[in-house]
């Protein structure tokens, strides 16, 4: 059985609408990754201004403590930058998530206009076709009336 051109049209909404959705879970959940990165830099951050503060307050260090604090300050540092590194690229992947779902939500939009109007031009159609035939039964009543009448006088 072929389908009508609205009924094709309804199908490219629903597939425009199911990749919408994927669209949309993918770019919440890069959100999601690049806000726990953004919150384990800060609690890196957090950390490491906590450790200078002690380390400030700290009173009778040995040489070798002091190599010992700082060489934990250079990994600390390094996870800093590590994941400073790892938001920065998961921004670009956020973006263009992002843009992805812009997109299809673009064309969802589109094609779900197109079969709107497509809807309302052919209920137009079927109301004049309606009107057309129920001029033509009323004329062919009032011709038949019109006859009987004749007929009795």
């Amino acid at each position: 059985m072929a389908l009508s051109k609205l009924e094709r049209l309804q199908v490219l909404v629903d597939l425009a609408q199911d990749e919408l959705d994927k669209a949309q879970d993918v770019f919440v959940t890069v959100q999601g990754q690049r806000d726990g990165v953004q919150a384990q830099l800060n609690s890196l951050v957090e950390y490491h201004a906590d450790y200078i503060a002690q380390l400030s307050q700290a009173r009778d260090i040995t040489v070798t403590q002091l190599q010992t604090m700082q060489s934990f300050l250079d990994k600390v540092n390094n996870a800093i930058h590590s994941q400073k590194q790892q938001l920065q690229q998961l921004e670009g992947v956020v973006e263009k998530a992002h843009e992805a779902w812009l997109e299809k939500r673009l064309r969802h939009k589109s094609l779900q206009k197109l079969h709107e109007k497509m809807q309302k031009d052919q209920r137009v159609k079927l109301d004049k076709q309606e009107q057309k035939m129920l001029d033509e039964l009323a004329s062919q009543t009032f011709v038949q009336r019109s006859k009987s009448g004749d007929d009795s006088v």
